[in-house]
């Protein structure tokens, strides 16, 4: 069996291309994460997040004017205690609704300076999501998993038969409910 020797000059040139080629991989990778931040940060810019224009906004027209009207009341006495919203879309995409909910917290700035007792109730229609985004000072009256609850128990069956307008208000019911 032919044993192999190198010089120590060989092994330093050996040495040398190897990282070489590795500082040249890490550049392109680095450059490629680059233009994929930039991207996902011109998606993030053209989302449009609609305007907050009261305890209701349906972009689609969903809620007919009693159940908008049964959804503000609540929403309006529960207003001492936290400040609820309810948003409806078609689609959050290019977001996913956990995303797009977050986005929607930070413009809308739901709840009171300083106590961060928002909640937003979101409905992406099309996209067959739903979520309740929770302000922190708010969560120890509803937290992640009671939120989880009320769309499992109240909001989601309701959805399930094709009911909408009944399954946001049994929502803001439940809200109400965990909130008082």
């Amino acid at each position: 069996m032919k044993k192999l020797s190198f010089t120590l000059v060989e092994l330093i040139l050996v040495l040398a291309i190897i990282a070489f080629s590795a500082s040249a991989v890490a550049a392109v990778v680095n450059q490629n994460r680059n233009k994929t931040l930039k991207s996902e940060n011109l998606i993030l810019e053209k989302v449009e997040l609609p305007e907050a224009s009261g305890y209701v906004v349906d972009t689609i027209g969903l809620l007919d004017n009693d159940t908008r009207a049964q959804i503000e009341s609540i929403c309006t006495n529960l207003d001492p205690i936290a400040q609820v919203a309810v948003c409806i879309v078609d689609t959050t995409y290019p977001l996913s609704i956990d995303e797009y909910s977050i986005k929607l917290a930070e413009k809308w700035k739901v709840g009171y300076k300083g106590k961060d007792n928002g909640i937003i109730l979101i409905l992406a229609k099309s996209d067959r999501k739903v979520r309740i985004e929770i302000g922190r000072g708010i969560e120890y009256k509803i937290s992640d998993g009671r939120a989880g609850e009320i769309l499992d128990n109240d909001i989601i069956p309701c959805f399930k038969q094709g009911e909408w307008s009944k399954g946001i208000l049994s929502g803001i019911y439940a809200i109400e409910k965990r909130l008082k």
